[in-house]
């Protein structure tokens, strides 16, 4: 099947179409991976909002002087064969989840 330029708003809107497809697939399949490991943490703490903010899989009330190596870093790392240092557990500890899926296929990468 062929797209025409001229069927969408701008000829740009072509290139990022095809370059979005490219990469969707596995950027969403992390995401959900995460937002799964997310989910599970999370109700642990009811005091969390459902923000997709990833401290949330932390107490806020009572938040942890040490996060690497948490049970949430820990089956991060297990889902994604992947080891967390303490400088990205700090960075993705302030992420929301979407920017941490990015930063979890970076560091998948960098293998």
């Amino acid at each position: 099947m062929q797209i025409q330029a001229d069927s969408l708003p701008l000829a740009t809107d072509l290139r990022r179409y095809h370059r979005k497809t490219y990469t969707m697939s596995t950027d969403k399949e992390t995401y959900n991976i995460l937002h799964e490991i997310y989910q599970k943490h999370r109700r642990n703490y009811r005091e969390n909002a459902d923000s997709k903010q990833m401290c949330c899989m932390w107490s806020t009330n009572n938040p942890p002087d040490q996060i690497v190596e948490t049970e949430p870093f820990n089956d991060i790392e297990a889902a994604f064969d992947i080891v967390i240092d303490e400088d990205d557990a700090m960075d993705l500890y302030d992420m929301f989840l979407k920017d941490a899926a990015k930063r979890i296929m970076q560091i998948q990468e960098s293998k």
